[in-house]
């Protein structure tokens, strides 16, 4: 409405014949002095106003108005110093020199609104520091002090005495309308979209300030009335603009805050945990829920009662504890209180407090937050029992055993530890099943418990083997315990209908005596285990550092058998068998030996054994026929025509999974070489016993 109306005006001015508008005013300066020190004030509070909110991150356009403003407050308020009859600042005052001043600031303001209103309003596009930002428009005022006064030759002739402005003036003035115009347009583009600033005081601004301009194109003198209402109009421009920035610094923290207020509530509404605000006697100021009856008293009762009206005693004293913590600490979370509901059985809900802000000399006041953690709380129980406790016996697991061991261990004082392993308990879990097994388990679990103290732990370590630990003991102790725990696990137990006496190997490890570490402290306890297994089992040995020399020689004795083929570390060696009768040659047993790099020369005693064990003696022997039948010379088998050939197998391998396929394969590298063939290797039967033997074949 303004903008039309000062529209109006302009054209009414312009129609107007020159003679009733041109002319000196004789009270122009002081008029002229008066609105340019209003505009100044305006000009210096948009960047004041800007600039004191510029914390609650107000936007890039605002700080770019706020910054270049201020630059135009220093040259608008040099304009004014520049007319005739004001004080000499630093060069005498003329028309060209306020003319420039004036062109400076209109083009910085011309700029400002330009930039401001064509980045997204309120958001943040630049990276440098609002503080960078008004440096540099103070830079460029600088910069116009110094050309104006001190190098004002350099400059174009904006103003000639008995013609007015120059051409040079129209033009630029020409610009600034098409500078403002453009900012105007840009502010109709908004308009058409969701917009929280003032865009429409904005606009005024921008039409405002060209339609300022066009009264200086037609300025013929210096102090004429077009001169006064260019200046009249520039006045009004600024106080659009001071509404717009204030509407949007000063209002929008308080659209803000009624939004927040507005978010607030509904989100209190829709929070499914119960929400109290108390005082620092556990008095129920306010409830807000959307979970109604979550408490045994209905939510709307509970206003103006106490804690130790609603819970029980135990209850209320960790809520009152709560709010205790709150006031010392300034917060309190993580307790927890737990009560049975009538129609929900026992909840746990997590107590989370606060200060609430009140009036100095008032009585504290807090907000509480319970939240229902049952599901959490009982998952969380879950999770544990899964890490720390074997699933079938509900004992103690290896984790929680090495933590407890590190507690034990940590005070130096004398702790025995138990390794015990069922003697053949796979036999047991192949030929009666897994579910006679887990039953077994069970009671061993169950007699080994029996023999221990209350404070003596017991841990289900692996498939079979336990492992109890006793503080205190010394070394008679333990082997008493021992005994006892032997005794206990030997008794017979019924197991689907049948009676099995079972035995058990145990391993004794001392603390400190054998080891102070946890897992040393296990590792040593199981090669004693071990030990005894080897020796016989049914009985229990203490660890010496014997054993564990052995157990670790075996581990990489094992190991370095496995990358034996790769290496072809395996030799055969061949002894003759000679007849009593005549001395001859009849035959020869191969035998295998094996020359480690790491080793030397390994007795068979030691490396056959290891390849039962590890399942390494069928390929060890596809690999001795191959080597003995298949790759021998022509001259040597010639030679050895007549011979008896012996290679011996043990019957424990011929009844692996694999081996039916296996023979088929030798008889036919057997067929191939037919000449090579004299053998008296046994038959063996599909259960590893020896068949009665024909005569040996000779070729």
């Amino acid at each position: 409405m303004a903008t039309g109306l000062l529209a109006v005006m302009l054209l009414a001015f312009v129609a107007a014949p020159a003679t009733t508008v041109t002319g000196d005013i004789p009270l122009f300066l002081p008029l002229h002095s008066a609105l340019e020190i209003f505009s100044v004030v305006m000009a210096a509070l948009i960047f004041a106003v800007v600039w004191a909110s510029r914390h609650e991150h107000p936007g890039d356009n605002l700080i770019i108005l706020a910054t270049a403003f201020l630059g135009v407050a220093l040259l608008d308020f040099s304009h004014a110093m520049s007319v005739r009859g004001m004080p000499v600042m630093v060069t005498p005052s003329s028309p060209e020199k306020g003319i420039l001043f004036w062109l400076a600031g209109r083009m910085l303001s011309a700029a400002a609104m330009l930039a401001a209103v064509w980045l997204r309003w309120g958001a943040r596009h630049l990276r440098w520091p609002a503080g960078l930002q008004l440096t540099g428009v103070l830079a460029v005022v600088a910069g116009v002090y110094v050309m104006v006064l001190g190098h004002p030759e350099v400059l174009p002739r904006m103003y000639v005495p008995g013609e007015g402005v120059t051409r040079f003036r129209v033009l630029t003035g020409c610009g600034l309308i098409a500078a403002y115009l453009l900012v105007a347009v840009r502010l109709v583009w908004y308009w058409r979209r969701p917009r929280e600033f003032g865009a429409s005081s904005l606009f005024a601004s921008a039409c405002i300030m060209a339609q300022s301009e066009v009264f200086f194109m037609l300025d013929m003198g210096v102090s004429d009335f077009y001169n006064l209402l260019g200046h009249a109009y520039k006045m009004i421009a600024y106080l659009y603009l001071y509404r717009a920035v204030f509407m949007d610094s000063v209002q929008r923290p308080y659209r803000l805050l009624d939004r927040s207020q507005r978010r607030h509530s509904a989100t209190l509404d829709a929070v499914p945990d119960l929400l109290f605000e108390m005082d620092a006697k556990g008095r129920y100021l306010e409830v807000h829920s959307g979970l109604l009856g979550g408490m045994t008293t209905p939510l709307l009762q509970l206003l103006g009662r106490t804690v130790h009206d609603v819970l029980p005693a135990k209850d209320a004293a960790v809520v009152l504890s709560a709010l205790e913590e709150a006031q010392a600490r300034g917060w309190s979370r993580g307790k927890v209180i737990a009560f049975d509901l009538a129609d929900k059985g026992r909840r746990w809900f997590e107590l989370s407090v606060a200060p609430k802000p009140v009036e100095k000399g008032a009585e504290p006041q807090f907000v509480l937050v319970s939240r229902d953690v049952t599901d959490r709380f009982e998952s969380e129980q879950a999770l544990y029992a899964l890490s720390n406790f074997d699933q079938l016996t509900g004992l103690p697991n290896r984790m929680s055993l090495l933590n407890t061991l590190g507690r034990m261990t940590a005070t130096n004082d004398r702790v025995a530890i138990f390794w015990v392993d069922l003697d053949r308990f796979k036999d047991i879990n192949d030929v009666m099943g897994h579910l006679a097994g887990d039953q077994l388990l069970l009671e061993t679990a169950r007699r080994l418990r029996s023999q221990l103290r209350s404070q003596d732990v017991l841990s289900r370590h692996s498939g079979d083997s336990f492992v109890a630990v006793a503080h205190g003991f010394g070394r008679a102790q333990a082997a008493a315990l021992a005994g006892n725990l032997l005794a206990a696990v030997s008794e017979p137990v019924s197991l689907s209908g049948h009676e099995l006496s079972i035995t058990a190997s145990i391993g004794v490890a001392m603390c400190p005596e054998d080891a102070q570490a946890p897992t040393a402290l296990l590792k040593n306890a199981e090669a004693a285990m071990y030990r005894v297994k080897d020796e016989g089992r049914n009985h229990y040995e203490f660890y010496v550092s014997e054993v564990q020399t052995r157990v670790t020689h075996a581990a990489e004795l094992g190991a370095a058998l496995k990358l034996a083929f790769q290496r072809h570390e395996f030799r055969l060696v061949y002894q003759p068998q000679v007849s009593l009768d005549d001395g001859r040659v009849i035959g020869a047993e191969a035998l295998l030996r094996w020359d480690s790099p790491q080793f030397g020369e390994v007795s068979p005693a030691e490396f056959i054994p290891l390849a039962e064990a590890n399942g390494l003696i069928v390929p060890i022997g596809e690999w001795v026929i191959n080597t003995r039948w298949c790759n021998c010379g022509t001259g040597w088998r010639q030679a050895c025509r007549r011979w008896f050939w012996r290679s011996t197998f043990r019957p424990r391998n011929s009844c692996r999974r694999d081996s039916s396929s296996r023979p088929a394969g030798f008889w036919m590298q057997r067929e191939r070489h037919p000449t090579a063939w004299s053998s008296r290797l046994p038959k063996l039967s599909p259960c590893g016993r020896p068949r009665p033997r024909s005569r040996p074949c000779k070729s």
